[in-house]
């Protein structure tokens, strides 16, 4: 079932976390707050973004703002379900916006291994990235400093050599290879391109107070 996917991330949203809310403990030592995006009703591809996150205030709701959130995940979760379950794979990105919507791409390995198979069987993807900012004292307690970013979208095994190509030059620039010979890569016929392109997305940061506040990273 294509929905179960949405359908179990969906309850995972929804979920009372102890260290919601950076409520302070009995001692006064506040929990470290945690991120709560909630899925919109209507199903994993609609094209606005979620209305119900439970903290508006720390919602990213310029488009271009959540794309560059992105792009500064050097790592990113990809979350498939199977018939055992949800599955997560870390990957490293490249994330660019095509024809107003953003598209995730990153590469594997040919041989057949789970998340393959896994894909094969139902394409309807999670991806997840965050930037981790620091841990900082607040008047209540403490809290997790971060940006992060959640979407949802099918993903493609590329077949057309010049996407591939494409798609490659765009992973080695985004992380400074520009000058990178790719056509003289030997491991380009031994992998896939796959390319995800997110129907729905949404952003979420809680940003540094003032440095006058002590803070750890």
């Amino acid at each position: 079932d294509s929905n179960r996917l949405f359908q179990t991330w969906e309850r995972m949203s929804l979920m009372e976390h102890p260290y919601e809310n950076n409520r302070p403990c009995d001692d006064g030592v506040g929990h470290l707050s945690v991120e709560s995006v909630s899925s919109s009703p209507a199903g994993p591809f609609t094209k606005n973004r979620s209305n119900h996150m439970r903290r508006k205030d720390r919602e990213i709701t310029d488009e271009e703002e959540i794309l560059q959130v992105l792009k500064k995940c050097n790592t990113v979760r990809i979350g498939m379900i199977g018939e055992d379950g949800p599955y997560v794979v870390p990957v490293t990105p490249a994330v660019t916006c095509e024809n107003g919507k953003t598209v995730v791409y990153f590469h594997c390995a040919k041989a057949e291994g789970k998340m393959v198979k896994m894909l094969r069987q139902d394409a309807h993807v999670c991806v997840e990235g965050d930037v981790f900012l620091g841990i900082q004292t607040t008047e209540h307690g403490i809290t997790t400093r971060y940006q992060s970013v959640i979407g949802f979208g099918k993903a493609a095994l590329i077949k057309d050599s010049q996407e591939v190509v494409r798609a490659l030059q765009l992973l080695v620039t985004q992380y400074g290879f520009t000058d990178y010979p790719l056509n003289r890569c030997k491991g380009i016929p031994r992998l896939y391109i796959v390319k995800i392109i997110l129907e729905r997305i949404t952003g979420k940061q809680n940003l540094p107070a003032p440095k006058s506040v002590p803070w750890k990273i």
